[in-house]
């Protein structure tokens, strides 16, 4: 979800190519070797008719509710293409997604 306004829907309709990165870091010593990171590589694009996500979304976060309903923010799908994790510090797996 993001306003149509923002520079952050306007990067994502210049170049839909995303990356989110997910990691169990907790800024201790120990996470240099212990933390996991997943990226999640794809494609993004905007959700035309938001209504049956939009049910889901809201179960899960409630109180986003009025924001995510204003006819300016749009709701953005990101279709994943590939997994990279990273363990170890090195240890590194890439997961591809068949279509």
């Amino acid at each position: 979800m993001t306003p149509e306004d923002t520079r952050k829907f306007e990067n994502l309709t210049a170049c839909d190519r995303v990356a989110l990165l997910i990691h169990s870091a907790s800024n201790r010593e120990e996470d240099f070797f212990d933390a996991v990171s997943v990226t999640a590589l794809g494609k993004a694009t905007p959700v035309t008719d938001k209504t049956d996500p939009l049910k889901g979304f809201l179960a899960r976060h409630p109180r986003l509710a009025e924001f995510s309903e204003k006819p300016t923010t749009v709701m953005i799908r990101v279709e994943i293409e590939s997994f990279i994790t990273v363990n170890r510090f090195q240890n590194v797996v890439e997961l591809r997604m068949d279509r």
